[in-house]
């Protein structure tokens, strides 16, 4: 059966001035104005004119949708027409969102993307019907609407269902800020119990890897944490923001930096091939992406060095460096990816991205077919760099990371999901979409240390969730983000991570740190969407460590650590098991698995390599925070597989 979704999910961020596609809210029967005006003697009618009929919805037999609301709401930005961001909000209890005297939290998920519709993180992560691996729905008893009053939004303006004028896009991260902040003073005017209510912001991205500079809740909620702190009379009141798989620094902070030890972790990846591991070393060092994180951190880090430079006009090129001819063919692939989604081509959106890599790829693997001394199945560094940057990828070690795996190790497929009209009415949304592409905006790291300040002024904690297989945006770029930034009058956690939290289910859920309120938290057994992998584990994370006070991890007035200590090896890294890799789409097609000799091969050669054990005042060489649990390697590709039972949809 076809899930009831889904059009928000394959949005992409308009970020551009200029865009040439215009769209706009959808008018239902039964709206109170065509203006969208909101107050005090017409909430009710609002209220009536968003709440959704649930038994409207198609194909949701299996499974039934909460007491909710859903549509368009304008963020009143001067000047502009249709900028609208959607919702959909559900209740804890039947009445508990309409209950003008509740004082109970309330929650806002967003997805990053950049530009990803948070229709995901409902129907894939942890609403109460998600669509399981057959692509039908089943119920979710680990849903976190159970914990609280929920809005799922799609934002930026003109992602998903959200919709912005031609003129309306957002030219910078500030704007969307501000944006958001139009959204929410309309929001409590519907909801009027919201005004006073503590709100809890949360969110995490779905893909960062798209010709952008950000992984975007890692941007989202900075820049409307700092908004709202610019603000004399804000319309909510911000008691905690939780960010997951985020990326607060720059893009090679959070891709790059962290390939070594993601391959420390994860030999897979590169079939157990030492050689291979030595090369990806060497690499990472001669890019000076070595992060020397210290607890508590005695120095800021560093600047570090451009994934691409020394290249001159994109309009010749005859004189740009391999590098820049390879980063101008990815800007040329974003053209196709923008008439794509005009509809200018039948190119699925991975083939786009891809289509550049494979063709480089085809090229090199052709040549080594055709010298078959040279070429060895699964693994190829003949024409790589030796003691010095490579000239074709420099420093983007993410993508080498990725192609390498893709084409010497093991094919990763796709998958795509489909919208159902018959949804797109019943939850008031509009009929068109929009896409493009680029930001200007600073990392938030930048401006960090002011906001932790605020929020030490103003009451907000922080919260930062990291899956332990995550690839794309490996927790070690989180704890350097932690280390870089003065809150409580230090830089920095005093302490590594290393105490253990649980689940409700009383099993061990990861590693959790916190200090001067700010926590920190491994998922184990996640990659990326935590609560995809770990939907048990999520659901008490929120509850205990976002809504609640659990002080495990923290430190007492003696200095010592509340709970059960958790020994971290090597950079913060417990090995994962040596486990096969699945692959499949909607089901499990095949696997791969390593002869015993070949792994016992591999940590006989890794072990000079890893043999620091982080403590406080200690320089690991990488930061990395897995923990050991038989995960596949679908997160860490951020392809569509099956791994381990969980359907992964990464664009």
């Amino acid at each position: 059966m076809l899930p009831f979704l889904l059009s928000g999910l394959l949005s992409l961020l308009p970020l551009v001035q200029g865009q040439d596609i215009n769209s706009f809210p959808q008018q239902y029967p039964g709206i109170p104005n065509d203006d969208y005006i909101f107050n005090s003697s017409n909430q009710q009618q609002w209220q009536n004119y968003y709440r959704v009929n649930v038994t409207s919805l198609p194909n949701a037999t299996e499974c039934t949708m909460p007491s909710s609301f859903a549509g368009n709401v304008p963020v009143n930005r001067p000047g502009i027409q249709n900028d609208t961001l959607f919702f959909w909000a559900l209740e804890t209890s039947p009445g508990s969102l309409t209950n003008a005297s509740s004082n109970e939290p309330w929650m806002v998920w967003l997805n990053g993307g950049p530009g990803s519709s948070s229709l995901v993180g409902l129907f894939f992560e942890h609403g109460p019907c998600l669509i399981a691996d057959n692509f039908s729905l089943a119920a979710n008893p680990f849903s976190i609407h159970h914990l609280a009053d929920i809005f799922y939004v799609d934002q930026p303006v003109g992602t998903g269902y959200s919709t912005a004028s031609k003129k309306g896009y957002i030219p910078n991260e500030d704007q969307m800020g501000e944006d958001f902040m139009g959204f929410l003073a309309n929001l409590v005017e519907i909801f009027p119990s919201l005004k006073t209510r503590p709100f809890y912001l949360i969110g995490e991205i779905l893909h960062v890897h798209i010709d952008t500079k950000h992984a975007y809740e890692g941007t989202y909620i900075p820049y409307i944490t700092k908004t709202y702190f610019g603000m004399e009379n804000p319309p909510v009141q911000l008691k905690h923001f939780a960010i997951g798989d985020g990326s607060m620094g720059s893009i090679e902070e959070f891709e790059d930096a962290t390939m070594v030890a993601v391959l420390e972790t994860y030999p897979q990846l590169i079939d157990y091939d030492i050689d291979v591991y030595k090369y990806f070393r060497e690499q990472l060092h001669l890019c000076g992406y070595d992060l020397n994180l210290t607890f508590p951190q005695t120095t800021s880090l560093p600047t570090l060095r451009p994934e691409f430079i020394g290249f001159a006009s994109i309009e010749d090129e005859n004189i740009l460096s391999t590098s820049a001819i390879r980063k101008n063919s990815r800007s040329k692939n974003m053209d196709i990816f923008r008439k794509m989604v005009k509809g200018q081509n039948n190119l699925s959106k991975r083939d786009v991205q891809t289509e550049q890599r494979k063709r480089q790829f085809q090229a090199e693997v052709n040549a080594l077919k055709r010298s078959p001394s040279s070429f060895i199945a699964r693994r190829d560094l003949s024409g790589r760099a030796n003691g010095t940057i490579d000239p074709f990828y420099e420093c983007q070690l993410l993508d080498e990371v990725i192609d390498y795996a893709l084409n010497f190790t093991e094919p990763w497929n796709e998958c795509q999901v489909l919208p159902d009209k018959r949804t797109v009415d019943a939850i008031h949304a509009p009929q068109s979409s929009t896409n493009v592409f680029g930001d200007p905006s600073p990392a938030p790291i930048v401006f960090f240390s002011e906001l932790a300040t605020n929020s030490s002024q103003r009451g907000v904690s922080w919260t930062f969730f990291s899956g332990q297989a995550d690839f794309l945006v490996a927790s070690m770029s989180t704890i350097a983000t932690i280390q870089n930034t003065t809150f409580g009058g230090t830089r920095g956690f005093t302490k590594p991570p290393g105490t253990a939290w649980y689940g409700q289910d009383g099993q061990l859920a990861g590693v959790v740190h916190q200090e001067r309120n700010v926590s920190f938290l491994l998922f184990q057994g996640a990659g990326h969407l935590l609560s995809q992998w770990q939907p048990n584990h999520y659901q008490t994370a929120i509850r205990e460590f976002v809504l609640g006070n659990n002080t495990n991890g923290s430190m007492d007035a003696s200095g010592n650590l509340i709970g059960t200590p958790f020994a971290l090896s090597h950079a913060f890294n417990i090995q994962a098991e040596d486990d096969p890799i699945f692959t499949g789409s909607g089901t499990t097609l095949g696997s791969t698995t390593w002869p015993s000799a070949t792994i016992a091969s591999w940590n006989s050669a890794i072990a000079p390599f890893i043999t620091n054990t982080p403590t406080a005042g200690s320089n690991p060489k990488n930061g990395f925070v897995p923990l050991g649990s038989g995960i596949s390697l679908g997160s860490l590709l951020c392809q569509c597989l099956l791994m381990a039972g969980a359907l992964m949809f990464v664009y």
